[in-house]
């Protein structure tokens, strides 16, 4: 009987090894996925507020090139409207400019 003892207490202690083993895998991808998405998230905040200056500072020289032709009051007013277009624009396409590649990149992250 000590024999069987020796072997259940072995198969359990295997048992419990590959649990933990696979515990601390779950917990390194999940960590790793994080890691991933956060530095995904950072980038793209840093790139997005690049751009916005980038479009702001595009913006004023517009702006004053206009100026030059007609007044300033109608080349803000101009400008305006080309944001409310491309404002339009981004509103109509929402899913496919954000909603999609925000979804794909987030579930091929967590599913692969």
């Amino acid at each position: 009987m000590s024999e069987k003892e020796n072997s259940f207490k072995k198969l359990w202690d295997e048992i419990h090894r590959y649990l933990e083993l696979n515990i601390e895998y779950a917990k390194l991808t999940g960590a790793e996925k994080i890691t991933v998405l956060a530095a995904a998230m950072a980038t793209s905040v840093i790139v997005g507020v690049l751009a916005i200056l980038i479009f702001f500072f595009i913006s004023i020289a517009c702006v004053h090139w206009l100026g030059m032709v007609i007044s300033m009051a109608l080349a803000y007013t101009i400008m305006a409207a080309v944001y409310v277009v491309l404002l339009v624009v981004a509103w109509l396409f929402r899913r496919q400019l954000i909603v999609d590649p925000i979804a794909k990149f987030i579930s091929k992250l967590f599913l692969r």
